[in-house]
């Protein structure tokens, strides 16, 4: 009698848990559905169709797409005015064609892309030496590819006889206009007092002229403070740099406009890569990039200069132009 008792209790306490949990599941789902509360159902395909219940479209036999409380409650609240050419787009819209919405924010990032590149130098750091005048080549000096050169260090010596006139101008001028000429071969007035306008304007013009024959500024100085006739014009380095070509040597006979030299300032140099006009965007000017040596194991700071506007007709790539400090 006992035991038929236990059981009996037993069996009640299971039947009153099942019935607390049955009351608390239904309470927790009664709460869940108030917080999903439906406002109506829409035609997926036609989202001005509307319906107070479920169902299946009337056009296409598709379900219809419930449209919840909460998210009309959240596009309402977020509601700003309209400005003249907004575009406006109903919260079941939203909801049917998976549109976020989200504020506006400019913001700093990195995009990572590797390019090969390939370092030339910048076209306005190469300079050519030519010839003034014709005449032929006395000495070279140290002269070779590849070699750096300082500016106005003497890289050879040539004659040109239309220089010997000039010069022989220039002096006379000079003798009658005391320190019209400076370090660079320009006019100067070193001391106050009337000078002859027509003076300082002859040496400047003879200046010019030895200029277009190929003197340098130095060796024009050299010959206003020793009042000497040069034996040859002096072919010198106009900057810092390595010599890319040398197209002379001793007893050569040259024209006008021959190149004897040309030399580049590599001390800031171009990293010239390829890039498909999808990419263009990520490379506005002054973006900063990394150029790595993967050789030395060296990594350089650039900066974008800018994308030149001709695409590769072969490869359909642009040409991204990095500067490099050497």
């Amino acid at each position: 009698m006992k035991k038929t008792l236990s059981a009996v209790v037993v069996g009640l306490l299971m039947i009153l848990c099942y019935m607390a949990g049955q009351r608390h599941s239904s309470r927790n789902a009664t709460k869940s559905t108030n917080s999903r509360r439906v406002l109506y159902w829409v035609d997926p395909m036609h989202p001005d169709y509307k319906s107070d219940h479920p169902g299946t479209a009337p056009d296409c036999g598709m379900a219809l797409e419930p449209i919840y409380a909460e998210l009309a409650a959240s596009s309402e609240s977020a509601a700003q005015p309209v400005l003249d050419g907004t575009i406006s787009i109903d919260v079941a819209k939203q909801q049917l064609f998976g549109i976020r919405v989200a504020t506006v924010e400019k913001t700093s990032g990195s995009v990572k892309a590797r390019l090969l590149g390939r370092v030339v130098p910048q076209d306005t750091r190469v300079y050519r030496i030519t010839a003034g005048s014709e005449g032929f080549v006395r000495e070279t000096f140290n002269d070779s590819v590849g070699e750096w050169v300082k500016k106005d260090q003497k890289l050879a010596t040539s004659y040109i006889g239309e220089t010997l006139a000039v010069a022989s101008g220039f002096l006379a001028a000079t003798a009658g206009v005391p320190g019209a000429v400076g370090k660079d071969g320009s006019r100067t007035m070193p001391y106050p007092g009337a000078v002859n306008k027509q003076g300082v304007s002859s040496v400047q013009g003879y200046t010019d002229r030895l200029r277009n024959l190929g003197v340098s500024d130095m060796q024009i100085r050299q010959m206003a403070e020793s009042h000497q006739l040069p034996e040859t014009v002096d072919i010198v380095a106009p900057a810092d740099g390595f010599i890319l070509a040398r197209n002379i040597t001793p007893g050569q006979h040259f024209d006008r406009s021959m190149e004897f030299y040309r030399i580049a300032d590599l001390s800031r140099v171009w990293v010239l890569a390829d890039v498909f006009g999808s990419e263009v965007q990520d490379f506005r000017p002054d973006t900063i990039a990394r150029v790595t040596l993967p050789d030395q194991g060296k990594t350089f700071s650039a900066r974008v200069s800018r994308v030149l506007p001709e695409v590769d007709p072969a490869t359909r790539t642009l040409k991204l132009r990095l500067e490099v400090d050497n």
